[in-house]
């Protein structure tokens, strides 16, 4: 069949199966395969049943002749999988969607799923700890369409939640960033081996153009139109210096204007804005107390074993704006509790 095809008798209508002796065992390769010149002025299409080998090393030591490369490759095609047979390494989306959530969303070791899922089939199914380890990529892969959507979906939104947190990975230290939608509908997650600047290249934050909502991580204020500081972060910070500078009067008033605010906000969620009046005198309120803070660090002069809370009042006066933006824009939130959920697993 070989000699009729290279005398150009049934070109490209035929199959021709060519065994090839391999290391003593009997192989057969599948290609399709055009315009492949074996002697001066013959043309032969070939399909060779198996794997990608070079026709080349399958003509040689059947005809004697030494065949041209091949000029073009089409495409590679596989044969039917037999009825009846089933393949033993061949898992559906269930078995690898339930190891990846494990290893990835549960924090579960590569061992322990393994063999969680052995001992949950009877011994049936043993899959190899590679197999596990990949499934990461494999995810990464199949989703990047869906990641790049989101991506732009984020991009577009109006505010925007982003925190970090350390994790481990392959046993080092690194971190995780997290970029996500008020309403937690979309969410990425970025993992890096530094913070900082560095950390936030190619992360949405990077090119947003909305206001950030974050917990006063300097780094995030080279990016964004508007911020609005987390007040939740800020009132545990007021808790703190309540408990250790008891003498002191500014962090018990500031705690308490701050949840009045907020539960005003509260009250007045789906309204198009707030009432300026009373907004002005809440800002003017703040101001006062962060004088009267000034006061009294002046009179008592922050320990050298405890300054947060002298901080805090320095932070809370030069990023006013910041503390105060969800008065003003009622799609901004008072609390960045939404990337902290979200960061929960790391």
């Amino acid at each position: 069949v070989v000699k009729q095809a290279l005398l150009g008798l049934g070109r490209g209508d035929e199959v021709v199966a060519i065994p090839v002796a391999e290391n003593g065992i009997q192989r057969f390769f599948r290609a399709v395969i055009r315009q492949v010149v074996v002697q001066p002025g013959k043309v032969l299409d070939v399909v060779e049943q198996g794997c990608p080998l070079s026709l080349n090393l399958l003509i040689d030591p059947l005809l004697g002749v030494q065949p041209a490369p091949v000029v073009e490759l089409i495409e590679k095609v596989h044969a039917a999988f037999p009825a009846g047979v089933v393949d033993d390494v061949n898992y559906d989306g269930s078995i690898k969607s339930l190891l990846f959530l494990l290893n990835t969303d549960c924090a579960v070791s590569i061992d322990k799923s393994q063999r969680f899922l052995s001992d949950l089939t009877g011994g049936k199914l043993k899959i190899s700890r590679g197999m596990i380890n990949k499934l990461c990529r494999e995810f990464s892969s199949k989703t990047e369409t869906e990641r790049k959507k989101i991506f732009a979906d984020l991009l577009s939104c109006p505010v925007l939640h982003t925190d970090c947190t350390n994790a481990r990975v392959n046993g080092e230290s690194a971190y995780v960033f997290v970029c996500a939608s008020s309403d937690e509908e979309k969410v990425l997650y970025f993992a890096r081996k530094k913070k900082g600047h560095e950390g936030v290249k190619g992360t949405v934050t990077e090119d947003f153009r909305g206001i950030l909502v974050h917990d006063h991580e300097i780094t995030f204020y080279r990016y964004g139109s508007a911020h609005q500081e987390c007040l939740a972060h800020v009132e545990r910070y007021l808790k703190d210096s309540m408990e250790n500078e008891s003498s002191l009067t500014w962090n018990r008033r500031m705690r308490e204007l701050l949840q009045r605010m907020i539960h005003y906000r509260k009250e007045h969620t789906g309204e198009a804005s707030l009432d300026a009046q009373t907004v002005a005198g809440f800002e003017t309120e703040y101001q006062e107390i962060l004088d009267k803070a000034k006061e009294e660090y002046k009179r008592n002069e922050p320990s050298p074993y405890y300054r947060e809370g002298y901080n805090l009042y320095r932070r809370m006066q030069e990023y006013k704006t910041e503390h105060l933006l969800f008065l003003h824009d009622m799609r901004v939130p008072t609390t960045n509790n939404t990337a902290e959920r979200c960061l929960r697993d790391y």
